[in-house]
């Protein structure tokens, strides 16, 4: 059994912690604390081959729950903007 899976995903984050902007363009962000709530996701399953049945087309279609939000302790980002 094949599927193509397309998964969407909208979700808030927050976090704690600090950020530096530096004049040549530069982005540094330190979390100390992360978290993220799910706020809707969408899965569109398509059958490309093999014999469907309804528990599969079930099985591929439930995969979107086992996603969650992201959440982190001392999560560090660095980046360039101009």
């Amino acid at each position: 059994m094949t599927y193509d899976i397309d998964y969407t995903i909208t979700q808030l984050n927050y976090g704690i912690g600090n950020e530096w902007t530096y004049d040549w363009g530069g982005y540094l962000g330190v979390d100390w604390y992360q978290g993220g709530l799910k706020l809707s996701d969408d899965v569109k399953v398509t059958h490309k081959s093999g014999t469907e049945t309804s528990s599969t087309l079930a099985k591929a279609t439930s995969t979107s729950t086992d996603i969650k939000a992201f959440a982190g302790v001392f999560v560090v980002t660095f980046g360039f903007g101009f």
